[in-house]
């Protein structure tokens, strides 16, 4: 069985595509158009993005470390720290992960001193200071995916899988006290229980249990259970039941 709620693959869509900072041209608020990536920067990023897209995470290791970092404009150390970001987050790296979302940081600051500074005078500044505050925005969710990522990493290390026979419909008579005369029914009465079992490296537990039947207990009123139970707490974070076994 799959615990979906733990081991859910997350496809996250992390490529921010934002006008760069307008740039001065010798004067106070006199500026130029939007910066372009350089072309061999615009290749090197290209093709470290297409390999990302197939999942080819070495490739696109490789292509991207090509790159000056010390020669890079801003705009273009955030788009290679986001597909940096992306390529240790793809492989599962989340402390690499962590550290390119931080590194990003500075290219963004640098991005919004420049934006404060063209905003004064142009009025096209207003729509990239917008950009660049999705930007900021997308690098806030993007810090809540990797957290919630991580937490279910914790999660699914604690999980552990208990399979339960359980039976229906049971009845005691009551010979005395208030309810004397009277029937008292009982469910979910557990008869046997397996595990705890754990999870495999992929997230998945598949199981095979023969229980050994007791004479008298009734097989149509007899039920399996699976539940996930946090060992640590105790917390129980998903259960199902099959039908009646025959």
């Amino acid at each position: 069985m799959r615990y979906s709620n733990i081991l859910g693959v997350l496809a996250v869509t992390l490529a921010v595509a934002f006008s760069a900072a307008a740039q001065t041209n010798g004067q106070r608020g006199a500026t130029s158009a939007p910066p372009e990536l350089a072309v061999a920067t615009a290749k090197v990023l290209n093709a470290a993005i297409e390999a990302l897209g197939n999942k080819r995470y070495d490739e696109a290791a490789e292509a991207i470390a090509t790159l000056d970092r010390s020669r890079l404009r801003p705009y273009e150390r955030s788009r290679a720290e986001q597909i940096r970001f992306n390529i240790a987050y793809g492989r599962g790296s989340y402390d690499d992960a962590r550290a390119h979302l931080e590194a990003e940081l500075p290219a963004l600051a640098a991005l919004q001193a420049a934006l404060d500074e063209a905003r004064a005078g142009v009025d096209a500044a207003a729509e990239d200071f917008r950009a660049a505050t999705n930007a900021v925005d997308a690098l806030g969710q993007r810090r809540a995916s990797l957290r919630e990522r991580e937490a279910d990493a914790e999660a699914r290390a604690g999980a552990q899988v208990y399979l339960a026979l359980y039976e229906n419909n049971l009845w005691n008579p009551v010979a005395a006290g208030e309810n004397r005369g009277k029937r008292l029914r009982h469910d979910f009465v557990v008869r046997d229980l397996a595990g705890p079992f754990s999870f495999d490296a992929g997230g998945e537990a598949r199981l095979q249990r023969r229980f050994a039947l007791d004479s008298s207990w009734k097989t149509g009123d007899l039920h399996v259970a699976a539940f996930i139970q946090d060992e640590r707490s105790g917390d129980v974070l998903q259960a199902l039941a099959t039908p009646a076994c025959r």
